[in-house]
């Protein structure tokens, strides 16, 4: 039996969810023309023993085109994943546990002045 895999569960989920938002897995090289953003980047996390689980480490982020917009972004994309998507079904798979790594920071990073980043780290079990 296959699972799904949780960065393509959530970017479905995310865009279906945030519509006014860019949601992909690789930062458009035309960053500031697609705000605001949400990137989506898994960076751990493995299947169960019998792959029936993928239990994703992910980071999200979110670009707009203020550091205050950012990190609303941000906080809007956690409560989404705690408040509506875990314990739901998404994308062909039912997301059984979000957890926090890392909450919600702007990192001060700003592509030409015009965009600003935060991020958010979650870690979930997709079935």
């Amino acid at each position: 039996m296959s699972y799904a895999e949780a960065e393509a569960v959530l970017q479905d989920a995310l865009a279906a969810h945030f519509t006014s938002a860019y949601v992909c897995t690789e930062t458009p090289s035309d960053l500031a023309a697609h705000l605001p953003v949400i990137r989506i980047t898994r960076f751990g996390g493995a299947a169960d023993q019998i792959y029936t689980f993928d239990n994703a480490e992910v980071d999200f982020d979110c670009y707009a085109v203020s550091r205050a917009a950012a990190r609303t972004l941000a906080y809007q994309v956690r409560t989404y994943l705690h408040g509506t998507l875990e314990g739901s079904k998404a994308g062909g798979a039912f997301v059984a546990r979000v957890q926090d790594i890392q909450g919600s920071t702007a990192c001060g990073e700003e592509v030409a002045t015009t965009t600003h980043r935060a991020w958010a780290s979650s870690e979930g079990k997709c079935e």
